[in-house]
């Protein structure tokens, strides 16, 4: 499933609303909404989920989601941007 919604660019200042995901115990890798995930954890920034996959993130007994917070700085480079303020 390829979600084609645009991802927003952080803005600068403003903290990033975001899930860490990882696996639950005794599961080493699981996919789910297009992602891969494993014991170590993916922060992936709530603005660049569907509502139906950052629910299916939430409520798959194979995944530990919790809610966090990011900075921009982290939320662009975890958009694949080189520089903060999304200059590449």
């Amino acid at each position: 499933m390829t979600d084609k919604t645009p991802v927003k660019k952080p803005v600068q200042g403003k903290t990033i609303p975001a899930l860490v995901v990882s696996t639950a115990r005794g599961i080493s890798r699981f996919r789910r909404a297009g992602f891969g995930f494993n014991e170590t954890g993916t922060i992936i920034p709530l603005d660049t989920l569907s509502d139906d996959q950052a629910k299916a993130l939430r409520n798959d007994p194979a995944l530990i989601a919790k809610e966090a917070d990011i900075s921009p700085e982290d939320a662009a480079m975890l958009l694949g941007d080189k520089t903060p303020n999304g200059d590449a």
